[in-house]
């Protein structure tokens, strides 16, 4: 049985303690060692070092001066203090904090005489934990509403995404599982750049996401779409075949026969191709193609006022 919940915490401060810089050793010979202020070098010229062996490893005059640089230029009081001697309790300590954290929980046990326990959790020095940018975070705030979808498209195609994207383009954005009722958004984003590695272009679409249908780190079906072209003839994409001439089609005859026609293709959504242009003007279309969206079977060729041909 649980009783009660605690949690304490504990924080220690301190800062603004004095010390100095002195060499190990008696450097002036006054007979008292590890007293003696160091003198802080302008550059790497201002001091004469000679090869020094730790521990069995040369250390060059280079490596040295390289070492001592850096420590120099990282040092507040030294970096200021160039070409000086330094001074008896000049540097001073910053500030640090320390945080503690503990949890404590009480346990009910026993049955007519009870007895309690204690579990105590202690973490100490909790800041410790915390560091800038660090990863994984500690914390991560994402934005819902409104809320953005990165996709990326072939190199190939960025010339026609830039010739419409003044347009405001759509995007549509179908959650995994779903291919009706998509969130519908607007492209605002194309990289400057192409990715080397993979051949394709980032974009960026954002959603104003109002329901909440779209959530931070899920995965979607993106379409975009660069314009719509009205009474274009579709036909289901495996109906297409390829030959020696190119692509070809089935079509029917009015003598009721298959033969086969050239077309053009201009484009794939999903299991559907619009064709762009047929070889033979005068054909019947199969049933099941979609012409001039109402399904009729095609029996002249007719050039429509957006410049691609279809059959009605």
């Amino acid at each position: 049985m649980f009783l009660e919940v605690a949690e304490g915490n504990r924080f220690a401060g301190a800062g603004g303690n004095r010390y100095s810089y002195i060499y190990s050793g008696d450097v002036n010979g006054d007979g008292q060692g590890g007293n003696d202020l160091i003198y802080i070098p302008r550059d790497a010229s201002d001091i004469i070092l000679v090869p020094c062996v730790i521990s069995c490893v040369t250390n060059s005059v280079a490596e040295q001066s390289a070492a001592l640089e850096a420590f120099i230029s990282q040092d507040a009081y030294l970096s200021s203090h160039r070409g000086q001697i330094s001074q008896r309790f000049g540097a001073v300590n910053p500030w640090y904090n320390t945080l503690d954290l503990r949890l404590l929980q009480d346990f009910s046990v026993g049955g007519g005489q009870k007895h309690t326990m204690q579990l105590s959790f202690d973490l100490m020095n909790v800041g410790n934990l915390v560091k800038a940018n660090d990863t994984p975070f500690l914390v991560q705030l994402n934005q819902v509403t409104p809320i953005y979808a990165t996709f990326s498209i072939p190199e190939n195609q960025l010339d026609a995404v830039r010739k419409f994207a003044a347009g405001n383009l759509k995007v549509l954005a179908f959650p995994k599982g779903q291919n009706t009722n998509p969130a519908e958004g607007k492209l605002t984003f194309i990289d400057n750049g192409v990715d080397m590695q993979t051949g394709t272009v980032k974009l960026k679409a954002t959603f104003a996401n109002k329901d909440r249908r779209l959530w931070p780190g899920q995965y979607v079906d993106v379409v975009l779409n660069l314009s719509t072209r009205k009474q274009a003839v579709l036909v289901p994409t495996k109906a297409i075949q390829t030959g020696q001439q190119g692509q070809y089609v089935y079509v029917v005859t009015p003598q009721s026969t298959a033969e086969s026609r050239n077309v053009e293709t201009s484009g794939t959504y999903q299991n559907s191709t619009v064709i762009a242009g047929i070889v033979v003007p005068a054909c019947s279309m199969p049933r099941q193609w979609r012409c001039g969206g109402e399904g009729r079977p095609s029996t002249e060729r007719v050039q429509s006022s957006s410049g691609y041909p279809y059959f009605s």
